[in-house]
């Protein structure tokens, strides 16, 4: 493309380029003043035309021999360009940035290279920040520097209200533009590379055979699902390029008189001055001054305008120089490699030596350097190109503008905000390998209003002539209305702008290609879509980042922008584009645009969870894929399992194929164990954490004296669910004094039992050590005793011996009963264990089921605080919810979670226990997540009242589509977090799902494979998920999986 032309005619308007005579070189100086001497004496002798005539062409004809350097033109006339293995040689120009020279004729990047003007990578290291840009230069002092963003958008689940406060605070925003334009490049791709990058390095750490096996199984689903086109990745990118020229004072015109001055200024520059005036424009002060004010006036104000309340509230991130780079080379190649070369800008600015790592090739050179022999240019057709690198061929769409915009939700602003993305995500029709290019150029309001009102005019009076003749002028009418509205949008604070808005895609064959063009375009009938077949090369080069020229202009001064008013350009500007959640842990996928998004209990806290849904919903297998997760990465797990009435666990065949396999983990039902109740953990870790002034030292990290705090409370909630149940004495003073009593009592049993504790915390399972452990009976001992000395020391009445009495007597009635065997004594085996789950089963009494989920709490309690991380996995676990105490415990531990790096994860059918426990509002308060599947119509009403949750995302549950599906192994949930609703799936792996099918039928069949593998479990364990995959999506019953007669 020839930048000198291109800034001709209408495309002047949108460069919007200023121009100003300055600095001559001498030798120049020294002509004209021979010239216009010589002219001078042709003037006495001849006359005035010929005088003028003579000094036109004489100037003329110096400044085409001599160019715009005269000394170094002369230096070239002698010396032939020289080029490295036939591409351009790199040299830099005398403040250090690179110059790429032209390539040959014959060299396929010479047609390439005319269509850039890519000076340099440039990066910004000042202010604490790190920005990279692209600096573009051509003519004499034409430039555009321009930076680019990762942008973290809005959410698909955005609402009506949501869009509207968007769409005013959009439009206010892109109104105050100035001399930037705006790029935004939005890329969907079928991609599983992030999440397969971080399986494999997971896969390159593990040491055991159950983890590899696991992992592996997670990277073929990951591959099913992207050949499946059910994940993607995809990227939003904004790009602020700043309009300027050398030597200017970088202030954009916006009345007629300074637009018409521009013109004048710049006809002059462009024709005459463009060729005299050179290296004055070039020094370091200039560059400096220039790449300076970019900085403050367009990345300073594109940063404002995309953050903040105020702004558009996006997250976003700069890029640096090696990452704009990465970008642009990854357009045409496979792999990245270093930035060839980049200026850098720091607190001394401008630097003289660029950072240098290719000094062969400049940087424009390198992007379309050939790669493992396969050539990277690409082959251009009228309307399409084939990348032969990547081996696709691209083809695109682009707008004349917009008709009509489809109404979403019965709202008008939902639409406007939702058109790209629905366009291109709409769950079920999903174009992938798809790119939207849309570019934003303001235009200058002084004359376009101007031009308007002159239109106005002329208007009038035709539709005046006409009216004299009798006649009606309907074109001038339509006029007329088209003026006064968008006059009135001006005064109203609107902009009018010029707008490129393309969709590329990008297919394996040219058939496919054109198919897919036709559906896109089907698809938006609504629009004025026009399938570019001409010139495709010229529109290529213009979408892509490196480009200076605005996208879908021509050389010569021709373009296929159309022009409108801000609130008409709302729609063409991507905005949806979730943040992430968690940087690692369980993997799911966005629902209506399939990304990745990760939960992460097992290292940030707290990121307390709770997963509801109703039978069938896929809650369970959600839930063990998360506790499998957290297991292997290093952190324990103790939860608590719930049996249905029929006494069938989830949970225990899943622990058992555990401990078939090798992982440390125990099933223990309550009523055949025995939990000490009056064990307390080893917290000496907590000496050797950092002290304040120490490296890594954390302010919320616990201390002694909050451990003891913490284990005395729970304690005492042991002993009152022992001694009063839930419900506690009808007198409140009562009720005071017992707990007073209980509290004072284990202090002092703690301190007269300090040597047995400290020796047994520390002392391995099973060891003698640990057998000297205080028991329940030895507390009961002590009590009366106790009990007793405090009624005599501190004189107490009849009420208050009585009511210690009473205490006492229920202390002592629990030993001889079965719940006074399971916590009365030593513990019955080992909790030290990655996964130890408790269930409460056969347990008919509600007090002892109080008594075994506070001990069963305890022990969890016991353990997060013994230094490793924790999971609570509480699945249905509503009744002891309902239990005052147990409540209690449970909201202290969600309070706190990330003091002991603990984190609590809940699963129940429905909501309403939850919200009726004495603990909802610290539990609720403190819940980072909340996962909803289908739920039934009360239930949902409760999450939308009281958990904020959109009915609408909710009503979606009800269609059949999203209830869990067995051949396509997934399940949809309602994400929310904070302020944020998302609609993910879960796509468990085949191992995932052979570990987690649990219920009977499928027990047999897991048992029957793996009994084929007696020396190998995982192998079996193996075999049995994949062959219960393909009967899942085969539709093939359960029972005949491992079955030898079927399978013969």
């Amino acid at each position: 493309m020839d930048f000198e032309t291109v800034n001709e005619g209408q495309t002047r308007d949108i460069l919007s380029v200023n121009t100003m005579l300055d600095g001559i070189p001498v030798f120049y100086l020294g002509a004209s003043i021979a010239v216009l001497g010589v002219g001078f004496a042709v003037l006495i002798k001849f006359g005035f035309l010929l005088a003028v005539l003579f000094i036109a062409l004489t100037s003329v004809g110096i400044i085409l021999i001599f160019g715009r350097n005269p000394s170094q033109q002369m230096e070239r006339v002698g010396k032939p360009t020289t080029y490295m293995d036939g591409r351009p040689s790199l040299r830099f120009d005398n403040v250090g940035m690179p110059v790429m020279a032209k390539a040959k004729k014959t060299d396929p990047l010479r047609r390439i290279q005319d269509n850039f003007c890519l000076k340099t990578y440039g990066q910004f290291e000042f202010e604490g920040v790190t920005i990279g840009f692209h600096l573009h230069h051509w003519n004499s002092r034409e430039i555009k520097i321009a930076f680019m963003f990762d942008v973290l958008g809005l959410d698909p689940t955005v609402t009506p209200a949501q869009s509207k406060q968007q769409l005013n605070k959009s439009n206010q925003k892109i109104c105050h533009l100035g001399g930037t334009d705006l790029k935004a490049i939005m890329d969907i791709r079928a991609d599983c590379s992030d999440p397969l990058i971080a399986t494999a390095t997971a896969l390159g750490k593990a040491t055991d055979a159950l983890t590899t096996a696991q992992l592996q199984s997670d990277a073929e689903n990951l591959q099913s699902l992207e050949a499946e086109g059910r994940i993607v990745k995809s990227r939003l990118l904004y790009q602020a390029k700043c309009r300027m020229r050398l030597g200017g004072d970088y202030d954009t015109p916006d009345s007629p008189a300074d637009v018409v001055f521009e013109w004048v200024s710049g006809f002059w520059n462009d024709t005459v001055a463009q060729k005299v005036m050179g290296e004055a424009y070039q020094s370091k002060e200039q560059w400096e001054k220039a790449i300076f004010a970019a900085y403050t006036n367009s990345y300073k104000r594109m940063t404002r305008m995309l953050t903040g309340a105020e702004g558009l509230g996006h997250k976003i991130q700069p890029l640096t120089a090696q990452e704009l780079f990465d970008w642009d080379y990854a357009e045409l190649h496979e792999e990245s490699i270093p930035i060839p070369q980049y200026t850098r800008y720091d607190d001394l600015g401008l630097d003289p030596n660029p950072v240098v790592s290719e000094h062969h090739l400049h940087s424009l050179g390198v992007l379309f350097e050939p790669e493992k022999g396969k050539p990277a240019v690409p082959q251009f057709g009228e309307s399409l190109a084939y990348l032969p690198n990547k081996g696709k061929y691209v083809g695109a769409l682009r707008f004349e503008g917009l008709r009509t915009i489809p109404e979403v939700q019965d709202s008008t602003e939902l639409g406007f905000i939702k058109f790209l993305f629905d366009t291109l995500a709409t769950p079920g029709e999903l174009f992938l390998d798809a790119r939207v290019v849309t570019e934003l150029l303001p235009i200058k309001s002084g004359l376009t209003r101007a031009i308007l009102e002159q239109t106005g005019r002329n208007s009038i009076r035709k539709m005046g002539d006409a009216a004299q003749r009798k006649e009606l002028n309907p074109i001038a009418l339509e006029r007329l209305e088209e003026t006064k509205k968008n006059l009135e949008w001006m005064n109203n604070g609107n902009r009018p702008f010029w707008v490129a808005f393309a969709i590329f895609l990008y297919r394996d064959s040219v058939d496919q290609l054109n198919l897919d063009l036709d559906a896109l375009a089907q698809k938006l009938e609504g629009t004025k879509a026009v399938k570019i077949t001409q010139k495709f090369e010229h529109h290529w080069c213009t979408s892509l980042a490196i480009s200076a020229a605005p996208m879908l202009t021509l050389p010569g001064g021709g373009n296929h922008l159309y022009k409108t008013m801000s609130p008409r350009v709302l729609p063409t500007l991507p905005q949806i584009h979730p943040a992430p959640m968690d940087c690692r842990g369980v993997l799911l996928i966005g629902y209506d645009l399939p990304i990745s998004f990760y939960l992460d209990l097992a290292h940030t806290f707290p990121n307390h969870t709770l997963v509801t849904g109703e039978t069938g919903a896929g809650k369970t297998m959600l839930m063990l894929e998360m506790t499998s997760y957290c297991q292997r990465e290093g952190m324990n797990v103790v939860g608590f399992d719930f049996p249905p009435p029929t006494g069938k666990s989830s949970y225990e065949p899943y622990m058992a194929t555990q401990e078939q396999l090798g992982v440390s983990s125990n099933y223990k039902p309550v009523d055949k164990a025995t939990i000490n109740v009056m064990e307390i953990p080893d917290v000496s870790w907590i000496d050797d954490l950092p002290k304040p002034g120490d490296p890594g030292y954390d302010s919320q990290q616990p201390t002694r004296e909050e451990a003891w705090k913490f284990i005395k409370r729970n304690k005492l909630r042991i002993l009152k669910a022992i001694a009063m149940g839930d419900a506690g004495q009808s007198n409140p003073m009562e009720n005071l004094l017992i707990e007073r009593a209980l509290g004072l009592c284990f202090e002092s049993f703690h301190e007269a039992h300090l040597e047995r504790y400290t020796l047994a915390s520390n002392a391995p399972f099973g060891s003698d050590e640990a057998a000297q452990m205080p028991i329940y009976e030895e507390f009961v001992a002590f009590a009366k005793v106790w009990l007793k000395q405090y009624i005599q020391v501190n004189d107490c009445g009849p009420d208050l011996q009585r009511t210690f009495e009473h205490l006492q007597l229920l202390l002592e009635g629990v030993i001889p009963t079965a719940l006074g065997d399971s916590i009365n004594g030593i513990s019955s085996f080992d909790a030290n264990v990655d996964a130890l789950i408790l269930g409460l089963t056969n347990v008919d009494n509600d007090s002892d089921s109080l008594v075994y989920g506070v001990a069963g709490f305890d022990l969890l309690i016991r353990k997060a605080m013994n230094g490793k991380r924790t999971l609570l996995p509480v699945d249905e676990g509503s009744e002891l919810l309902t239990r005052t105490i147990f409540a209690e415990m449970v909201g202290s531990l969600a309070n706190s979670g990330r003091k002991w790096q603990c984190n609590i994860l809940i699963g129940m059918t429905e909501v309403k226990t939850l919200l009726d426990s004495s603990c909802a509002s610290k539990v609720i308060s403190n819940l980072q997540n909340k996962f909803v599947s289908h739920v039934n119509e009360y239930a949902r009403k409760l999450l939308v009242s009281e958990f904020g949750i959109q009915s609408k995302i909710l009503e979606k549950f009800e269609h059949e589509s999203f209830r869990a599906s067995k051949s396509l192994q997934q399940s949809h949930w309602c994400w929310q977090r904070g302020s944020r609703q998302l609609i993910v799936t879960h796509n468990p792996s085949n191992f995932t799902l052979g570990v987690g099918a649990n219920q009977g039928e499928q027990t047999k069949a897991r048992n029957r494979v793996m009994s084929r593998y007696p020396d190998d479990p995982v192998a079996g364990l193996v075999d049995f998920g994949d062959q219960l995959s393909q009967a899942n999506k085969q539709g093939i019953e359960v029972e005949t999986i491992g079955v030898e007669d079927y399978a013969a």
